[in-house]
């Protein structure tokens, strides 16, 4: 079983220990280039099964067995996720507007391009960059709205970063997200680094992200490429096919193993 909060709210997740583990660390691993800041237990020994009714966010695994000990349970905003059945056994009735609306919808279509007949390898990267990119449309004009204050010390304008994006439902996401501790940690981390020093993969896309937006004259919100996130990510998964099939007569059977390590 898993259980993840981001906020107020707790989401558990029940699966069988054979893919518990994987999963509980996969949806840490889809907040890149965020970092989870709470609670965070794998798989939760049924002898502590009562940390599930802690307030405090956190993510937490748990295996299925011990799901019916949760009924007796005072369970206080949580969405229970049954991995075993694809199917949610708890919820808020709020999950569906937290993302915004047109972002929700290309991500999903994003991710279905996923459920296609490839490799394991080639899905994961798909699904990494479908993230990464949502993040990208999100937040990536944070830089714009980092100032130094006359006494030196650095800051995010926050007002100017949420109305900074056009889209009403984007600020209702950017004003909850921007209160989250994982990204008061994320913009703490930018504010320490020296810009060379910013080289990582989300800042890499952000930096394509920013060149794309030029060469078509997009604004760097989420003004235009919003309608085309979903025709992207189809891009990137043709282009990964087309990759790993040139790739197999050099690299034998086990191109896709290959590609998946040369793009990392």
């Amino acid at each position: 079983m898993m259980c993840f909060s981001a906020s107020n709210s707790s989401y558990l997740r029940f699966c069988r220990f054979s893919t518990l583990s994987s999963c509980v660390h996969a949806i840490t691993a889809l907040l890149y280039p965020f970092i989870w800041q709470h609670t965070f237990v794998p798989v939760l020994p049924s002898k502590l099964l009562d940390f599930v009714c802690s307030p405090t966010p956190f993510i937490i695994g748990m295996l299925s067995e011990n799901c019916a000990q949760l009924s007796n349970m005072p369970l206080s905003e949580v969405l229970l996720v049954n991995l075993d059945r694809a199917e949610l056994s708890w919820q808020q009735g709020d999950e569906g507007t937290l993302i915004p609306r047109k972002l929700h919808k290309a991500l999903m279509n994003a991710l279905g391009m996923c459920l296609d007949d490839i490799g394991n390898n080639t899905k994961n990267l798909m699904i990494s960059e479908a993230f990464i990119r949502l993040f990208v449309e999100t937040v990536g004009h944070y830089k714009q709205h980092l100032v130094t204050q006359q006494n030196g010390v650095r800051l995010l304008q926050k007002d100017s970063f949420v109305n900074a994006v056009q889209s009403k439902s984007t600020r209702v996401f950017l004003q909850w997200f921007c209160e989250t501790q994982m990204f008061e940690v994320f913009v703490a981390d930018r504010l320490q680094e020296a810009p060379a020093e910013s080289c990582g993969l989300f800042e890499t896309r952000l930096s394509e992200h920013e060149l794309e937006c030029y060469t078509t004259k997009h604004s760097t919100t989420l003004r235009s490429n919003v309608k085309v996130f979903g025709k992207k990510m189809k891009g990137i998964g043709k282009q990964m096919k087309k990759a790993i099939t040139s790739l197999e007569p050099l690299m034998g059977v086990n191109s896709e193993d290959q590609f998946a390590k040369l793009a990392i």
